[in-house]
């Protein structure tokens, strides 16, 4: 007996048991069995495509410590390297459309979730994530790759690419704060010395153990009043699961290297090409510092997202993938 008689024989059977008020039941449930017939047996109309599982999260050592990663698609590889307060979870938007094309990898980087916490953990500046980054790409035998950064993340793939040119086909920099390039400037510096004043106060919310408060005061400085409030709750939650790398980051002098030597002649051998982006709205010492990297790098180009600040690569994902998309095409 196939599903559908014995569909039509149970109702059958149920029909004696109705009172006769109910008899309009019947006339009703054959229709309705048969519904439930074609759509348990009728194929998913939207089959998962082939490879759209989700990627494994993998771990690999490098440096004395382990940094989890996703990779998924096939091509040319493409690191993603995100900010302070972010993680491998940053590039979700974005992961999807390029491993069409690509082999895409999002790491985090040392310091931020799920990652263990080093015994050791003493220096947070730029170029410890830097070194950690070269060995990265070395231990997974990836190089040369297309580095796509943003804010902290973009400085990363920067001082990667000063370094280690030969891992590097291109560079995509959001926002990168390369503040020792803006130091010379009058208005640099007076900019610099409010962005020193308002990490005093991000550190001064995590002495009194009011995580969110400083999270909060930091994201709304690089981003602008009203910053995180703005961003989406589960958004907020991963930046408070990364908040401790940020509150010992506040009080290492040489998280922002404001006064190391990063200069346009330190950056000559830097000639790949890079995309610059930047936003519409973004707080001053953003776009300074892209205007003096527009003129070190010998192979530059760019953007400016509408209606975003910071936050670009997620405020207009898809005007920001659009546009990277398109950088990668370019290259030969």
């Amino acid at each position: 007996m196939n599903a559908m008689s014995t569909i039509i024989r149970l109702i059958k059977i149920s029909r004696g048991f109705l009172p006769k008020n109910l008899s309009a039941v019947y006339h009703l449930a054959i229709p309705v069995g048969v519904a439930i017939f074609v759509t348990a047996c009728s194929p998913d109309p939207t089959p998962p495509s082939e490879g759209s599982q989700s990627p494994q999260l993998k771990k690999v050592s490098v440096n004395g410590t382990e940094l989890h990663y996703l990779e998924q698609g096939q091509g040319e590889p493409v690191v993603f390297v995100h900010g302070t307060v972010g993680d491998y979870r940053t590039w979700d938007v974005h992961l999807e459309s390029f491993s069409k094309a690509y082999h895409v990898v999002s790491y985090s980087r040392r310091y931020h979730y799920p990652n263990a916490w080093p015994a050791d953990a003493a220096s947070f500046s730029v170029q410890v994530h830097a070194d950690d980054l070269v060995s990265f790409i070395t231990k997974l035998d990836l190089g040369p790759v297309h580095v796509i950064g943003h804010s902290f993340g973009a400085y990363t793939a920067l001082l990667l690419t000063r370094s280690h040119p030969e891992l590097v086909r291109s560079l995509t920099l959001a926002e990168p704060p390369a503040f020792p390039l803006i130091t010379s400037l009058p208005e640099g510096e007076a900019l610099l010395e409010q962005f020193g004043k308002a990490l005093e106060s991000v550190g001064e919310a995590f002495a009194r153990g009011e995580e969110k408060e400083a999270v909060s005061r930091f994201i709304n400085n690089v981003l602008g009043p009203g910053g995180f409030e703005n961003i989406p709750e589960e958004r907020q939650s991963r930046m408070l699961q990364n908040a401790r790398e940020l509150e010992e980051a506040v009080n290492d002098d040489s998280r922002f290297a404001l006064r190391s030597p990063l200069t346009c002649d330190s950056l000559k051998n830097v000639d790949k090409p890079t995309l610059l982006v930047g936003g519409e709205l973004s707080p001053e010492m953003f776009p300074m510092v892209l205007d003096v990297l527009e003129e070190c790098l010998s192979d530059s180009q760019r953007i400016t997202v509408p209606q975003a600040s910071h936050e670009m690569v997620f405020e207009s994902p898809e005007f920001f993938r659009g546009k990277v998309l398109s950088f990668l095409e370019d290259q030969p």
